[in-house]
């Protein structure tokens, strides 16, 4: 967590008790899920949970473009 919330371009994601990017850690292996607001961003965040000492890392982060556009397919 620390670091992605580190980033500073991340940062605003950290706010609330429920922030948008949420880490799943089970033994080793981390799982971003959540929204983020742009491409950039979410490469951002992949890449600060690779720099951990994580054995695997699945950025499953989504844009507000793609969330977006899976709400119109609905």
């Amino acid at each position: 967590a620390r670091a992605i919330y580190g980033q500073s371009s991340l940062s605003i994601y950290r706010v609330g008790a429920n922030p948008s990017i949420h880490i799943i850690v089970d033994r080793g292996h981390v799982t971003l899920n959540g929204v983020v607001n742009n491409d950039m961003d979410r490469q951002i965040a992949g890449m600060a949970a690779r720099s951990s000492l994580a054995f695997e890392v699945k950025n499953e982060l989504k844009t507000d473009e793609e969330i977006k556009l899976e709400m119109e397919k609905l």
